[in-house]
């Protein structure tokens, strides 16, 4: 008999699709703001970035501030810039600290760790073995085995097996 998973495929298979789409498309989005993150930390240009200030920024009632930083950088082409420094807090103004400037413009002074969306890409990945997965498990039990196919027209008892030896006891014979 057939799993609950080779069930549900085969009773809401446009649903299915349908969902996994749309999973798959809110993967692929994170994917990419979480790629953007990642070759900021590991890859992203690195240079010294003077914290200019630190504020609270409340962006939606009941909801806590963020803390938002801005300072000033040189590119390594030698040409000042300014904007938000992600990974820093009140400490840190007035100070030097290093970064790394991602695609988008922003420096970031933390670790991949800091942001859990730098791990998105993972989750793409993840969500691709799942789908493979699942679509072979659920096309394998489509198939029915050849020993215990019923052949048109026959009866259903003549797919019994008689196993011969005696009677079989609870001693394993």
């Amino acid at each position: 008999m057939a799993g609950w998973l080779e069930k549900a495929a085969r009773e809401y298979r446009g649903r299915l699709i349908l969902a996994g789409a749309c999973w798959f498309l809110v993967a692929a989005l994170f994917s990419v703001i979480g790629g953007m993150v990642a070759y900021t930390a590991l890859w992203g240009e690195t240079t010294t970035a003077r914290v200019a200030k630190c504020d609270y920024e409340t962006q939606q009632e009941g909801r806590s501030p963020d803390l938002v930083c801005t300072g000033t950088w040189l590119t390594e082409a030698g040409r000042p810039k300014s904007g938000f420094i992600e990974g820093v807090d009140h400490g840190d103004v007035g100070r030097d600290v290093e970064v790394r400037l991602g695609p988008g413009g922003d420096a970031y002074a933390g670790s991949l760790t800091d942001h859990p969306i730098g791990f998105a890409p993972l989750l793409l990945v993840l969500t691709v073995v799942f789908y493979v997965w699942a679509w072979r498990r659920v096309r394998r039990a489509g198939r029915i085995d050849p020993v215990f196919a019923q052949a048109a027209g026959t009866d259903a008892t003549s797919n019994v097996r008689v196993i011969s030896g005696g009677d079989h006891t609870d001693e394993g014979r």
